[in-house]
Order: C-alpha cells, then structure tokens, then sequence
C-alpha cells in the first residue's frame, strides 16, 4: 500500500468489487452507439480467474474458492464497452506499453507530473523503473483491452484511458504543490472531456481531515461541485471509501513507546546499540504475541491471558472512519466500500455514512455481530481471492508474491504482465468506474446526479452479509472500554428511510448490479432532476451559552439531544451536520441524526479513531469545540441515509456519552456547543 499525507501526504487504498452471473442484454436494447463487432462473451484461461466480472466459485490462485455469484453481474455478451467514454486514472503512472493498454491510451490527454511539474500533456511513454504498479493495476480494471489469447479484459475493454501520476511514489512534491496537481488535474479533465475520474486513494489514516478543511480545500470543493457531469459536459469522480477499519497503525507507535520504555527498565547503562537491539526484540515480541495473535488466533478464550501491555496495544486497534476524511465524504463525489469474495464487506474497508455504492476489493472479509470471531477476519490471511488485473509489464517479480502466478512460475504469467494479488478499497472504486463507463455508453445523457440515482435504485442488497462488525470493536466490548450502551450503534444494519431507500453505513445502498443499471439507463430513462438544479442550505443551532445560558454537560452514561426546525420543503440529496462540543475522550462520544420522517443515521460512532496514548490508550479531545457559524464544510460529516426523503420539520441531533465513570478521572463528561445543518437537495 502506497502513502502520502495530505497537504503533504496522501494514502493508496485497495479494494475489488464483485459482479454476478447469468445476466443479459437482449438487442432490442442496443442504441445506436452499441456495436455488435465488439460483443466479448467472456473467455480464456486469464478471463476464469476474473471472479469479479464473473464468479463461478473460482480461487483465482488463492487457497479458498469464492461465492459463486459475487460479481458485478455484468451482462454477457456484452453489447457496451465503454466505447466512446473517457477515463482518467489519478494515481500512480500507467504502463501504456503494456499490450492490455496500449491500444486504449487517450493522446496527449495525461498529466506527467514527475518529469513536468508544469503539466504538460503527455502520453507517458516511458515510466520510471520505481513507479508503482497501482495505477496500472487500476487502469486495467477500468479499461484493459480484450486480451483474444488468454481472455483478459477490464470492465470497460474499449474506453480511452488517460493518467495524471499524482500519487507517484517518485514524485518531487515540493515543486508543485497538492492543491496545485488536483486543479491542473480537474482543469485537464474538463478541456480533454473527461468523463471519468477515478481516484484511488484519501487521505492518511488516523488524521481526521473533516477538522482541517482550509480556504484551498473549499476551493476544490467548489471546482468539484461545478465540474459534475451535467448536460453531457463536466466529468464524474469515483472514490474509494478507505481501508482504515481496524487500522493498526497507532497500535504500533503504541507497542514501540512500551517497548522502549520496557528497554529502559531491564538497563539504563546499557549501550545505544545493545539498547536498538533490545528495542528491536521486544518489537518483534510483541509483533508476534499481539499482532499475529490478532491477525490469525485470537479468540474467547485469549482474553483470561493477555498482559496489561497487550491490552494496551489490542486498544489502539481503531476504525478510522471514512466520513472523517473530508476528500472521502463530498458529496458531489462517489464513495465506495469495498466486498469480499463471499458477499462480506471487506473487513479493512472504511464505513460511514458517506458511503455511496460497494464495488469489489477481495481479500478476507470481517467478522460478523454473532459469529463468536475476534481476530481481524474469520478467514486466514492472504487465503481468499483478490483481484487480477495488469500490473506493469515485464517487470521482475516482487520478492513479496504469495502466488505462483504472481511469481511468474505458471505459464499464463511468465511474461509478468499480471497480478492477482490486487486488493483493496482502490480495487473496488475502479469495478465501480468501469460499469459507470459502460452506463455512460449506454445513455450519454446521464448527469452525475442521474449516475447516483440508478446505482442506489438498482444496487443489491442480498447478496450481502446483513451484519458485519469489525473485530477491532468486539475486542473493545470484550475488554470492557466503555459502558454497556457502547454495542448500540454498532449493531444497527440496514435502514429504509421514508423514501424507502435501503441504506447501510458499511455499504452504502448495496452492491452494484451492472446489468440493472444499464438496463435502466436505456428503457424510456427519464431524470428525476430534470429542470431541478441542486441547492445547498445552511440551518444553524445558534450557541447554546446564549440559547441556554450555558454549554450542557453531558456526564459518563448520559445523551444529549437538540433540535433544529427547517421550513423549507427539500428533496434531499445529502445532508451534512456539523456538531460543536468539548470532549477530552472523545473516542468514547457518539453522534446520531433523525430526520423528521424518523429515520436515524450514525455519523460518529464510540471506539472512533480520536485517540492518544499517555501512559495508556485513551480519548483525545475532539478537535471541533468552538461553534462556527460560517457556512464552512470543516468539521462536516455527511450522510445518505436520507436520500429522496423531504426536509421540512424538525432534525433531531443525538449525543452520547459511551464513556465509564472513572473516580481517577473527571474529564469524562462533554459540554454540548452547538450545531449546523446543510441540506443538500432540489424543490420538489
């Protein structure tokens, strides 16, 4: 997994989408763009193995079979390819030499950061010998041409691909700025007539960006907001949700201050480079009691055994939420969850309200609310099938390849033109992107808003495990954190709103059905939003020190609620809401939202990733405690849950206190400040 961090670094995430059998286009349904030359039926030995276009139950050179049906339910023959629509991958370069891409490269439509800062125009000929193979690898998803020797083809296997190498791990970032890269990539995209974008990462884990959001990112938010697909001009961003969801990154920093601190206690006259040794033994210590205790054999029984420091360290196992992330949760973008192979969300995939639409990540998924599983998946690591795609040719293999297919040993790869090692919520944006492609070809007219709306009215939610829960959050319940009311959010699946839309925070409105999507956008398709142009709308609590005279306290065990009436009658589209209290444990609060229709959405749930470690693991202060009353989208979550549901009356915020009571410690309670909602959404 790549990274970088935002203003100066940003993190690649990885995720595979799924697709399904036995689906079909009739002619009748062809448009005048369809083309009856390119029909693929879906063939050849590399073809078998690509379970997310269509899965048989195969292993794709993974040690267990996938669940039949779990795919994209692209239709076969396939009547659209993407012919006509154009991509533009925002990631690491892409190997344009390649025989799978080479024929779907977009001339001179890519942006050449690292040899031209300055962005020239570029078809990327040559790429770096330490590029990262993710852009290629994501490219080849979307758009990889019909392989007629071995089968291989990406969702879309005629759309035009072009790459702006933004994410590149060789790239000088301190000759152009992040700000800079993302409006040359926007502005190339609108001049080029870009329809796609597809962006293959977020922001760094553990960093809740939502509080940070700074004159630049409102700027982007505006570009993005009035570049979105609309009377066949603009382009449609796909994102990926994240592969945060039980992160272990701050458990690391946690078992190495321990250890150091361990290093210190055995001798204090010992010598630096006897004390790095000794340092690097009870890292790897801990590496293998905690760690690998955690990824493979933790269960029941492992909790009457564990030392006080592997508490402390199993405790700093998070879920960073997607919606914290300000890139991840715009509204005017598409955010993706990621599935596994056997119809279970991934279980690094990020959740959160945010969540649009699931495509297909692979690789092991989570455990469930009632399946007696701690560890980080119920199944072992590395066991279940990911996803195959191009990968840059011809390089040597990477010393780190589990497969022999990746290893080049088998002779459908011994060109290492291949991988099926691919994974990630990076893996499930591009299944996304591809069948938008395919939608776009179908019906040219579609708006981005169209897009949203056929996916959520023709995404599936039974092929689905209902009630998924990360391992991370039955370790917090199981070591007793937080009080009794800590498991509530957590257990909540599936919800329909007054619109009666399905909606779920772990995978938005369900898995994408390729074949009902496109089926919809061509039979007499007619726009909801048709002369509806979408608004924004700011409601505001006002401070409660004026309202009320002072800041509620909300102590351990107890909740909070307000209320905000909206006059105005809107059909929503999204929603953002912006909560203001001081919270010294913030990871133990909890925030919810009823509309007045009824139906709830969690927007921050207790065991969140605001954390710090000082002498043990506990809550940090929450960042956003100072009511702003500007029309700002810092400290903004936004949720879904009530999509197409009317505004008008009263919204109900919720907040609760997940804390204990500790005698040790006072700081427990939080002062409620304020709060602002934005609805987003058309008159009716």
């Amino acid at each position: 997994m790549l990274s970088v961090i935002k203003k100066s670094s940003l993190l690649f995430l990885l995720l595979f989408m799924s697709c399904s059998r036995n689906s079909s286009i009739s002619n009748n349904n062809l448009s005048s763009s369809g083309h009856s030359d390119d029909i693929i039926k879906g063939s050849g030995i590399i073809f078998d193995q690509q379970w997310y276009l269509k899965n048989t139950g195969q292993k794709t050179y993974s040690k267990i079979n996938a669940t039949p049906g779990i795919d994209l339910n692209l239709p076969f023959p396939n009547f659209y390819t993407g012919k006509g629509i154009n991509v533009l991958v925002s990631d690491t370069g892409i190997d344009f030499s390649h025989q799978d891409l080479k024929e779907n490269l977009l001339e001179n439509s890519s942006l050449d950061f690292v040899n031209n800062p300055n962005a020239n125009l570029s078809n990327f000929n040559l790429l770096d010998k330490k590029e990262n193979d993710h852009g290629t690898n994501v490219a080849g998803m979307i758009g990889g041409s019909y392989n007629k020797e071995n089968g291989f083809r990406g969702i879309a296997p005629a759309v035009k691909l072009a790459s702006a190498n933004y994410m590149s791990e060789v790239l000088d970032r301190t000759i152009i700025s992040d700000f800079n890269m993302k409006m040359k990539i926007y502005n190339n995209a609108l001049d080029k007539k870009i329809h796609l974008i597809n962006e293959s990462y977020s922001n760094s884990e553990f960093i809740p960006h939502i509080f940070y959001v700074d004159e630049q990112d409102e700027i982007l938010y505006e570009k993005i907001k009035k570049s979105q697909r609309d009377n066949e001009k603009g382009f449609i961003i796909v994102k990926l949700a994240g592969n945060y969801t039980c992160d272990a990154k701050i458990a690391l920093d946690v078992a190495k201050i321990i250890a150091q601190k361990l290093v210190l206690q055995i001798d204090k006259k010992t010598s630096k480079d006897s004390e790095e040794k000794s340092l690097e033994k009870l890292l790897e210590k801990f590496k293998k009691e905690v760690f690998r205790l955690y990824t493979n054999s933790i269960d029941e029984n492992s909790f009457h055994s564990l030392t006080e420091n592997q508490i402390e360290i199993l405790k700093a196992i998070r879920p960073h939420l997607s919606i914290m992330d300000d890139q991840t949760t715009n509204p005017y973008i598409i955010t993706v969850s990621a599935l596994s192979a056997n119809g279970n969300i991934a279980y690094y995939s990020s959740i959160g309200a945010n969540i649009w639409i699931t495509g297909l990540g692979g690789g092991e998924s989570s455990p469930t609310v009632s399946d007696g599983v701690y560890r980080r998946s119920p199944l072992q690591p590395n066991s279940f099938p990911k996803i195959l795609t191009t990968r840059i040719a011809g390089r040597e293999k990477d010393l780190h390849s589990r497969t022999d297919f990746d290893k080049g040993i088998l002779p459908e790869n011994e060109m290492f033109n291949y991988t099926a090692e691919f994974t990630g919520t990076s893996a499930a944006a591009p299944s996304i992107t591809g069948v938008i492609a395919l939608m776009l070809e179908a019906n040219p007219k579609l708006s981005f808003r169209d897009v949203k709306y056929i996916l959520a009215k023709t995404a599936n939610k039974d092929k689905l495990t209902p009630d998924p829960k990360p391992s991370c959050i039955k370790i917090l319940e199981k070591i007793g954190e937080f009080n009794n009311s800590f498991s509530e959010l957590w257990n909540k699946g599936w919800t329909v709103n007054a619109a009666g839309n399905s909606f779920h925070n772990y995978y938005g409105f369900g898995l994408i059905d390729a074949d009902k999507a496109i089926q919809m956008a061509i039979n007499n398709y007619k726009s909801p939003f048709e002369n509806k142009p979408s608004e924004e709308k700011w409601y505001k609590s006002g401070n409660m020190q004026e309202l009320l005279g002072r800041e509620p306290r909300i102590q351990a065990g107890n909740s909070f609620f307000h209320e905000i009436e909206v006059p105005d009658e809107t059909i929503i589209e999204a929603i953002q809401v912006t909560p203001y209290f001081d919270a010294y444990k913030a990871d133990g609060i909890s925030v919810e939202i009823i509309s007045p229709s009824g139906t709830h959405s969690t927007l921050l749930y207790p065991g969140n990733s605001l954390i710090k470690f000082d002498q043990k693991v506990t809550g940090a202060q929450y960042p956003a405690n100072f009511y702003d009353d500007k029309d700002s989208h810092n400290a903004a979550y936004t949720s879904n849950a009530f999509y197409e549901e009317n505004s008008k009356g009263k919204w109900r915020i919720i907040l609760k206190n997940h804390n204990t009571i500790d005698p040790n410690n006072s700081l427990t309670f939080f002062q409620f400040a304020a709060w602002k909602l934005n609805i987003i959404g058309h008159k009716n």
